[in-house]
């Protein structure tokens, strides 16, 4: 078939991060119903969501992060009116079914996400996709169903190498962040003292640079998760950097204070100098102000993952403690709204400006072209294996080198790899730099002028480019 449409390798030259490769015209007979949910003309899609929780909707819309239903409806109807224009679905459309579960974000009740899955289940798609980082056993139901399945964001990465050939993700997996976390904190900041934290770090603790890091992770009370703090306890230990104490928590907002007393107290009890939350955003709103009404202003070691690292979520947290914040992000570069990838395809297709106000539905347009790419990955005899086959082997896009551009992040699947991002810089606080995305003071600074990472190759050269908060 014809690739007179491609350019540059890519299915269609617009959007920087992720992009479609190009693939031929198809022209022909597609085999019809290749799979559940397939017919000739068309593949069945399941867009999975948790019912919102009106506490967490109100921390987030003061920064206007809450996107209304009618603005995620208006992308999301662009945005598949897209990738069916643009990518090779060998005949077919892509029909999307939006499915509001009974998943409730806080505090979860399996019981209830577990029975509206299986009601998924009942309808027969060809794949869900679901932006979560909770209900792991919801993606097991549905693998054990034989749907594939993107989504299920920061999972140990047994949760999808065993369950192959149905499940995978836009986000790297917990068991790499636990690595990219572990080696950073190796490399740089192990046997050495605190120097990065508050002037005093707690009175039962000591000051900075007077006393040896000592690293504490706070993390989800969820086997998924705690699997990968575990991981980095482990590794850190491994290389000398003593015992890592772990601290759980309930992802219940109505216990968020109390929880967050505890936890603080552990940490103080424990000695903890660097703390790492390997958490979903909202719990560090709660962290750091019980951080700072505890008078404990240890280093915030970022872990990378769970959107910490975005610049709109990072004016939620409590200022003394971002102070001290720095270590691995996952994102690329913060850029102006207008200039996200979202707003490319938005403007593509004849709107104007950028979509879903100040949220900017990021993460809407990561996973719905995250399934066209797939879709098309698998051919026209779409099943399970041959979706499998396609992704595995598709060719890496993005990263640093070349064109140095911060932005770019590295996607990468491969054997024994079922999630993308897989590359890492690093970032520190800084509460008077002006975020790109909102305008607001407070935002993310790289360092080495955003140079991104694969894990083996952090550099051994210490916290020299990230300064010292005067207090």
């Amino acid at each position: 078939g014809s690739t007179t449409h491609c350019k540059d390798g890519q299915q269609i030259k617009l959007v920087l991060n992720n992009p479609a490769p190009c693939t031929p015209r198809f022209s022909g007979d597609n085999g019809g119903a290749t799979y559940q949910g397939v017919t000739k003309d068309a593949i069945k899609v399941i867009r999975f969501r948790a019912k919102p929780n009106e506490q967490v909707d109100a921390i987030l819309a003061g920064k206007g992060l809450a996107t209304s239903a009618q603005d995620d409806k208006a992308f999301q109807d662009v945005a598949l009116a897209f990738i069916n224009k643009n990518y090779e679905f060998y005949g077919r459309k892509i029909v999307l079914e939006d499915v509001v579960g009974n998943c409730p974000t806080t505090p979860p009740d399996y019981d209830a996400c577990n029975a509206a899955a299986q009601e998924v289940v009942k309808k027969k798609p060809a794949l869900i996709y679901w932006n979560t980082s909770l209900y792991a056993s919801v993606f097991d139901i549905w693998a054990k169903a034989a749907i594939p399945v993107i989504g299920g964001s920061a999972f140990d990465a047994k949760l999808y190498t065993e369950r192959r050939p149905y499940r995978y993700d836009v986000a790297m997996d917990g068991t790499q962040s636990a690595d990219h976390i572990a080696e950073y904190y190796c490399k740089k900041m192990a046997k050495k003292n605190a120097d990065h934290s508050g002037t005093v770090i707690h009175s039962r603790v000591g000051g900075r640079n007077q006393v040896p890091r000592r690293l504490g992770i706070v993390v989800p009370e969820i086997e998924a998760n705690v699997l990968t703090a575990k991981r980095v306890a482990e590794k850190v230990k491994a290389c000398g950097g003593g015992d890592t104490p772990i601290f759980t928590y309930e992802s219940d907002i109505e216990r968020a204070n109390e929880q967050t007393q505890a936890t603080v107290a552990g940490l103080i009890e424990n000695k903890v100098t660097t703390v790492t939350c390997m958490c979903d955003p909202i719990a560090p709103v709660f962290l750091t102000e019980g951080m700072t009404r505890n008078s404990y202003f240890p280093e915030f070691m970022l872990p990378g993952l769970g959107l910490l690292d975005y610049d709109v979520l990072g004016q939620l947290y409590h200022p003394a403690q971002m102070a001290h914040a720095f270590g691995p992000s996952q994102l690329g570069q913060s850029t102006n709204l207008d200039a996200t990838d979202p707003a490319l395809v938005w403007r593509a297709m004849g709107k104007s400006g950028h979509p879903c106000g100040k949220n900017g539905c990021g993460l809407n347009w990561a996973f719905v072209n995250q399934v066209g790419i797939a879709i098309q990955a698998a051919g026209p005899n779409y099943n399970p294996l041959n979706l499998e086959r396609g992704m595995l082997s598709l060719k890496p896009t993005g990263g640093f080198d070349p064109p140095r551009n911060p932005a770019e992040v590295l996607y990468k699947y491969g054997p024994g790899d079922y999630t993308g991002a897989s590359d890492v810089r690093e970032v520190y606080w800084s509460s008077s730099s002006k975020s790109p995305v909102n305008g607001e003071p407070g935002a993310y600074v790289a360092t080495d002028g955003g140079r991104r990472h694969t894990l083996g190759n952090w550099p051994s050269n210490g916290l020299g480019a990230i300064p010292v908060a005067p207090n």
